[in-house]
């Protein structure tokens, strides 16, 4: 930057910073409108290295009125007279009142208060670089974070791997230097790195004034070589750099340019190497191998103590940043974009005021679907002459084998009143209890009957011979017959229901017979009181005892029941 020792150069007070002569007793702190231009024009260029390593001790101690926040102090804009700002107590040091800031990225001068979440308080310098944002909470802007080291340059750069911030891109870094048309040189140019003179070297020392040759494995990491029609390059002025070029013919017989540079700006390290003319760190020299501090280095040895991020790819979500933890788009959050959130980091603040909401997203894309179905089963109505649902739920039906079906309700029949009384009654009137029997006896209505014998005889006799011989009617008993009664459909399932029903008068009236009970219908000279023959299914041929029963008696033992 030149002195006003132009006329045409304005200044808002008598004298400027950049004046060529100066008093100490006034001192000003204003740039003529010809140090702003120069200023301009050097940070466009890149020339801005020595103004990121921001001091944070000032010279002569802590004290209130130096410009510098401290310990104990809520803002310091320098001294009463020269202090602009109105959201600070320049004497005390304190904030004015209602004021919630008075300096930081993140504080708003005009109306003393804290800019809004998710405002940009840094920007990203290259593609290895991350933004930071204000939370909202704090004045100042989040620190510096950049992504992992030896992740591949987000930009798709070749041969290139992110390295402290900067992308390790040499066909970048010439375009820096020299322009966008300019690239990387020939490998054959970075040969001259082995010769350790101004056209090729690994490195400038200032104390002896000497360049510093490259061992073979290093030659691709030393001085910048690039290609570009030019010969003047557009980073810096013509007093802080110096240029120089040369020639090399390859294999196929063609004469390639290889141009360098070198600067007397040197930068503090972090993201700013010292000399910009170099290969940038991060850049490929082979396989797994890396070039740091112009040597060519492993990759896997140089990365070793790096943190990492878990997982890696951070859900494909976001980047890995040097601490460990994702940097994610916007609309997911935490250390691993796995959660709904803002974007950014845990590190370097929210990048949006709006959280991924699920339930938002699925109402809007199942509204768009419907919204979608509905034209369409309109358009296939019209043009086709057929519901769209309905075709497609025909073909889900033949695709998935699904069946129709209708649910009938089924309900129990309730029992009969008469239940009881007719359990009651076959208990009492047991077909086997007359024949002597313990298995299970069939009726012409289909209805099994069955009788435990363990049970004392329902007469109370152990033979059905001791009966008087008076009015008897003969009947075949069989001893100990076996019946089996393995199916509840009827024997005479053929036989017409008149023929069953006068089968069942008969049944009922050789079980009881009551004085003056009338059976309804005249009988030969054995009366009604013969008793029914012996059922078909049973085995007659075998030997019986023949016996005759008094039914009278039978119905007495009965009543006296």
């Amino acid at each position: 930057m030149d002195h006003d020792i132009s006329p045409t150069c304005k200044c808002p007070v008598d004298s400027c910073i950049m004046a060529p002569s100066s008093s100490s007793v006034n001192a000003s702190s204003y740039f003529s409108d010809c140090s702003l231009d120069t200023l301009s024009s050097a940070l466009r260029r890149g020339v801005d290295y020595c103004l990121h390593n921001v001091p944070k001790v000032a010279f002569g101690g802590a004290k209130c009125g130096n410009g510098v926040l401290e310990d104990g102090e809520d803002c310091d804009c320098g001294s009463t007279t020269t202090c602009p700002n109105s959201c600070c107590i320049a004497a005390e040091c304190k904030l004015a009142p209602e004021a919630e800031c008075a300096e930081g990225d993140c504080c708003d001068l005009n109306v003393c208060k804290l800019k809004k979440m998710a405002s940009e308080c840094r920007h990203a310098l290259n593609s290895c670089d991350l933004p930071e944002y204000c939370d909202g909470k704090n004045p100042s802007c989040p620190a510096d974070f950049f992504v992992q080291d030896g992740h591949p340059c987000p930009d798709g750069a070749l041969e290139a791997f992110c390295y402290q911030g900067t992308c390790g891109s040499r066909k970048q870094q010439c375009q820096f230097l020299w322009g966008p048309s300019a690239d990387d040189a020939v490998k054959d140019c970075y040969s001259f790195n082995e010769q350790g003179a101004f056209s090729g070297n690994c490195g400038y020392r200032q104390d002896t004034d000497q360049y510093l040759r490259c061992g073979p494995n290093d030659v691709t990491c030393g001085r910048l070589q690039c290609n570009h029609e030019s010969d003047k390059p557009v980073f810096g002025d013509p007093s802080t750099i110096y240029s120089a070029y040369s020639f090399v013919r390859t294999k196929s017989g063609k004469d390639e340019t290889c141009r360098v540079v070198r600067t007397t700006i040197a930068g503090t390290g972090g993201k700013r190497k010292a000399d910009p003319g170099m290969v940038p760190d991060g850049a490929q020299c082979g396989n797994n191998k890396i070039c740091v501090n112009a040597a060519c280095h492993n990759k896997t040895a140089i990365l070793e103590m790096v943190s990492r991020c878990d997982p890696e790819d951070c859900n494909s979500r976001g980047i890995c940043n040097n601490v460990g933890n994702c940097h994610c788009v916007s609309g997911y959050g935490g250390v691993a974009c796995d959660l709904p959130g803002f974007g950014g980091s845990v590190n370097s603040g929210p990048a949006s005021t709006n959280a991924f909401n699920p339930a938002m997203t699925f109402l809007y894309l199942f509204s768009f679907a419907f919204i979608f179905f509905v034209i369409a089963s309109v358009y296939f109505k019209r043009k086709r002459g057929f519901w769209l649902h309905k075709r497609i739920w025909s073909k889900l039906r033949v695709l998935l084998e699904l069946r129709s079906f209708n649910l009938i309700p089924v309900r129990r029949a309730p029992a009969r009143p008469d239940a009881h009384l007719r359990q009651e009654e076959v208990r009492r009137q047991s077909f086997n209890a007359i024949w002597n029997d313990n298995g299970g006896v069939t009726t012409v209505r289909g209805e099994v009957l069955h009788v435990d014998a363990s049970r004392p005889h329902p007469f109370g006799f152990s033979s059905l011979s001791n009966f008087s011989q008076q009015n008897m009617a003969p009947i075949s008993v069989t001893s100990n017959p076996k019946i089996e009664a393995t199916t509840k459909q009827p024997f005479n399932q053929n036989i017409p229901k008149t023929i069953q029903k006068q089968k069942i008068i008969q049944e009922q009236r050789a079980l009881v017979k009551t004085e003056g009970y009338d059976t309804g219908k005249s009988s030969s000279s054995t009366g009604s009181d013969e008793p029914p023959p012996v059922p078909p299914h049973r085995n007659a041929t075998k030997t019986s005892n023949i016996s005759k029963i008094d039914v009278k008696s039978l119905a007495a033992k009965f009543e006296k029941r």
